[in-house]
């Protein structure tokens, strides 16, 4: 019995087949719209931080009160938005 193995042109489509070149676009366009959510979601959560350690420094209190006090904040967020959904 003989195992047919496809050839390289049958098994990965051409650049020029319209329906492979339109998925191509589209999964290019999902990442680049993932990228730029993902990148709004870190400057959000970076504001955050330096926000709360802003007032943290002015009310003199160790560093660590900064994490204690910014990642319940952004938790809280999240789980807002998940139960909004």
């Amino acid at each position: 019995m003989r195992t047919i193995v496809p050839t390289l042109n049958s098994a990965i489509p051409s650049f020029t087949d319209s329906a492979y070149a339109s998925e191509l676009t589209h999964a290019i366009g999902a990442a680049a719209t993932l990228a730029g959510a993902v990148l709004l979601v870190w400057l959000f959560m970076y504001a955050t931080y330096k926000l709360v350690q802003l007032i943290t420094r002015a009310m003199m209190l160790p560093a660590v009160i900064t994490y204690v006090i910014t990642v319940p904040l952004l938790a809280t967020v999240v789980i807002i938005g998940i139960l909004n959904r």
